[in-house]
């Protein structure tokens, strides 16, 4: 027929016309299923037509008949490529340009026909800078240059993330689409002492040099910058005039100089006690790992010591070559916090004291800032049996080895009381135990040592423990009627030092001694309050003397029973001896 063909497809079943219209203007894959034949077309010369199917029949143009042979002709239809891999890092932005070819050679612009279905494509003028997101199918890419920037969500990854497609345009026909296949590959940023020194600004990055008069006080930094006639870097403060003055040395050759080795990093502290510091500061808030070691160069003694802002995470000693004090740790810190490697000159005295230093931080994901707390104590509130060890469950898990040794100090009713170990149960579980404590009164721990979660981040206010001991059992403070009384009695009211067990105080364990040596048992009893209770008895007039009994089965709150029971005496007056003395009457109206 008098035509052009760009594709001819043959397929083993009867197909939608959705499913034509969905592929019509694209590529397929060669092994989609039912898929008989694939003639691409692309060869552009000869006469054998490839099967791109498995079937790979690959066909003779014309039947092999030089009259009816087509003639390959230059597709005048924009093209793009069948799929773009695209690979960024987790949280960053990369600019795609959706490209295409046109044999024409006509104006193209690009079209989104499928969105990622995570991350955001946006616009942008200059490939740089992000413009409105692309939310909708069908946009027109408005870069001359087809560009757009993906940008994925914060923190994730994948391989593959995400993908999107597109088609290119020359005002009268479109290409297929096309895909790009975009990986997102975790974000791992390293930091190195040495790889990154800079001998020509300080700062220089996120490393700077400098000193300091004592470890952790404020830093100096090195304002001068010289290298001597071996090719080495050094950074100084050139107000120090002394030959044992602070500094740090990069041995930027490639060969050994004296006996720092290439690519080597030293660093010595002054003659008059300065402190030589390598300070790194957090570009961003993230969890990091810092991997240090300081090694000997001089034959000299140095203390060397690791500072996240002034807390200190490390300290060790280096003695002459050879000598090594290594340095690992995962921490979470925010962004413009510094850590900090420093040297002193140890045992105080000072032959320049050059200390190695190997210092990699690397960025491991996002950070984890929030700080760790008790959630519990156990025992706690009042307790009735001796103690010898606290158990406190933390929010999180505990960093054992960097939260070592435990200061822990416990006081109590006989004073200052000495811990005897720390036990992790378990990765949020502590035991403190202590010598055994059966008085009673209050009791206070308190975790004066920081205490830190996997990510370094400290036991927010340290942590206080109160707890008490109460082994007495109740007694009996006050009794009405008390002494003398001129009147029969009915009732007694008693009112016990602290709240009763009510159940514990039963009529069987109330008795009244009657003048003549009678006993009569409660009848009934009363509770008036937590601590006050009315024991009631058939109505006393009889005079003489009347003694209450009362316990000891009756316990506290806590159990603990009185020690003894309550006795106690009362009198009624003999009312024969009452005479009536006078009688006054008053007129009513």
């Amino acid at each position: 027929f008098p035509g052009e063909i760009d594709e001819a497809r043959l397929w083993g079943v009867a197909r939608s016309q959705s499913q034509i219209q969905e592929t019509m203007g694209r590529q397929v894959s060669a092994i989609e299923a039912d898929l008989l034949g694939y003639w691409r077309l692309d060869e552009g010369q000869g006469q054998i037509a490839g099967d791109r199917s498995p079937l790979g029949n690959d066909g003779a143009l014309g039947g092999d008949v030089v009259v009816r042979r087509p003639h390959w002709a230059t597709s005048t239809a924009p093209i793009v490529g069948e799929e773009t891999p695209v690979t960024l890092s987790a949280n960053t932005q990369v600019a795609i340009a959706l490209a295409g070819d046109d044999a024409d050679g006509d104006l193209l612009t690009a079209r989104t026909t499928r969105l990622p279905a995570r991350g955001t494509l946006y616009q942008t003028v200059d490939g740089v800078t992000r413009g409105a997101a692309i939310t909708v199918v069908n946009t027109q890419v408005s870069n001359p240059l087809g560009r757009v920037i993906f940008v994925p969500a914060s923190e994730e990854t994948g391989a593959p993330y995400a993908d999107f497609e597109y088609l290119i345009h020359d005002g009268s026909a479109a290409s297929p689409p096309a895909s790009v296949v975009l990986t997102v590959t975790p974000e791992v940023t390293v930091y190195s002492a040495a790889d990154d020194f800079s001998p020509l600004a300080n700062p220089g990055g996120s490393w700077n040099y400098g000193w300091s008069a004592t470890r952790g006080s404020e830093l100096v930094i090195y304002p001068s910058r010289s290298q001597s006639g071996n090719g080495v870097d050094h950074w100084l403060d050139p107000a120090i005039l002394n030959s044992g003055a602070p500094s740090v040395a990069y041995n930027s050759t490639a060969g050994q100089v004296g006996l720092l080795a290439p690519g080597r990093l030293a660093f010595h502290p002054g003659s008059s006690g300065q402190n030589s510091v390598v300070r790194w500061r957090a570009p961003k808030t993230g969890l990091y790992s810092i991997a240090a070691t300081f090694s000997g160069v001089d034959s000299a003694s140095t203390d060397v010591a690791v500072l996240r802002q002034s807390e200190e995470l490390f300290s060790g000693a280096i003695n002459g070559p050879g000598s090594t004090q290594t340095f690992f740790r995962s921490l979470s810190i925010q962004a413009g916090q510094t850590v900090d490697f420093t040297v002193g000159f140890g045992n105080g005295s000072f032959f320049f004291d050059s200390t190695g230093l190997d210092a990699v931080i690397t960025f491991l994901g996002p950070a984890d800032l929030v700080a760790p707390f008790v959630l519990s104590h156990a025992p706690t509130g009042i307790v009735n049996t001796p103690v010898s060890s606290l158990r406190l469950l933390f929010s999180e898990a505990i960093d054992v080895a960097n939260s070592s040794p435990v200061d822990v100090e416990i006081t109590g009713p006989v004073g200052t009381i000495t811990a005897t170990n720390v036990v992790a149960v378990n990765e949020t579980t502590w035991d403190i135990f202590f010598p055994e404590q059966t008085a009673d009164g209050a009791y206070t721990l308190v975790i004066a040592s920081p205490i830190y979660d996997l990510a370094g981040n400290a036991l927010a206010g340290g942590y206080t423990a109160n707890l008490q001991i109460d082994r007495t059992g109740p007694t009996v403070v006050a009794m009405m009627p008390a002494g003398q009384v001129n009147m029969s009695v009915g009732a007694v009211e008693v009112t016990f030092d602290t709240p009763i067990n009510p159940a514990t105080l039963a009529t069987a364990d109330v008795v009244l001694e009657v003048p003549g040596g009678g006993n009569v048992q409660a009848q009934a009893i009363t509770q008036l309050s937590s601590t006050r209770y009315r024991l009631l008895f058939p109505l006393q007039g009889a005079a003489g003397n009347y003694t209450l009994t009362l316990g000891p089965a009756v316990s506290d709150a806590l159990g603990n029973a009185m020690s003894a029971a309550f006795v106690r005496q009362f009198q009624i007056a003999d009312q024969a001896d009452l005479t009536v003395s006078a009688i006054q009457l008053s007129a009513t109206a």
